[in-house]
């Protein structure tokens, strides 16, 4: 167990409980078969004392496949412990689960219970923040449908993706934002600096926790003003959408659509409207600083 990012103490218990279930005889196909079908007792044959001994045999003659498939994980920070917990949890799933007239093997079929409630744990244990279950199978769900739609030469946006698993855009964008990664304000942004992240931040709080700072009133006033004097060199028509869509005049912001309604113009034409707006700004900031 030395080299995998455990502790001594862990190592101790890891190392227990190997040479714990390496005591237990291992079951053969006949016997598994046996145990199988005295745990389903079809005919009532055994009293819940025999099927739940059937079970629990079942269940310990296979905890070493369990721990093999926790030990080939080898990324430091994991939780040994938790992980074979886990595994057991899959093999114990499997045992419920598995029916012999199918004529597969057991341990083919534990293994795919096995490895998703360890890759499910080590998951949990990887994100600074968790995340509940429904969450995970929702995430896991748009990312299998965003590559099935991709592979159909279609767009992954959130309203066809929101169509085929029935749920709303809002769900869909929530299960994307899960995803992210998160980010420690205290590591360095590279390799090549030794700087925190945080130290590239600007600082506002000052700002908006004290807002009657002379100071703070100065600057605001005056990148208001200059905003302003910027928006009036602008067609009346484009400041209007840009105030509109930005809530530049301290107002909501409103979606294209809505200012397609306000100002009796379609949709395309607000966009375009807006595009334009923001060429002028860019072109009159490039004159402002040659």
């Amino acid at each position: 167990m030395k080299g995998r990012g455990v502790s001594a103490a862990e190592d101790d218990v890891i190392t227990y409980y190997l040479q714990d279930i390496r005591r237990i005889k291992p079951l053969a196909g006949p016997e598994t078969t046996e145990l199988f079908r005295r745990m389903r007792d079809e005919k009532g044959e055994f009293d819940e004392k025999a099927k739940r001994a059937a079970k629990e045999r079942l269940i310990k003659g296979n905890l070493r496949l369990a721990a093999a498939i926790v030990l080939k994980q080898t990324r430091k920070g994991l939780d040994m412990a938790d992980l074979i917990q886990e595994g057991s949890l899959g093999l114990m799933r499997a045992v419920e689960r598995f029916d012999p007239r199918r004529g597969y093997r057991f341990s083919t079929f534990a293994l795919p219970w096995i490895r998703f409630f360890v890759n499910r744990a080590i998951t949990a244990q990887l994100r600074p923040i968790g995340l509940p279950e429904y969450m995970h199978k929702r995430t896991r769900r748009i990312r299998e449908e965003s590559l099935r739609l991709l592979c159909e030469n279609e767009k992954a946006d959130d309203r066809k993706i929101g169509e085929r698993l029935f749920l709303t855009e809002a769900q869909v964008r929530e299960g994307r934002r899960a995803e992210w990664k998160v980010v420690s304000l205290d590591i360095p942004p590279d390799n090549r600096s030794t700087v925190p992240l945080r130290e590239f931040l600007p600082d506002t709080s000052w700002s908006r926790n004290y807002p009657d700072n002379p100071e703070a009133q100065f600057f605001n006033t005056l990148s208001l003003g200059a905003l302003h004097e910027t928006l009036a060199r602008l067609p009346e028509r484009h400041r209007m959408v840009l105030k509109m869509r930005y809530g530049l005049d301290g107002s909501q912001t409103y979606t294209l659509e809505e200012i397609s309604r306000r100002l009796g113009i379609c949709r395309e034409a607000v966009r375009q409207l807006e595009n334009r707006a923001v060429r002028k700004l860019c072109e009159m900031d490039q004159r402002l600083s040659a």
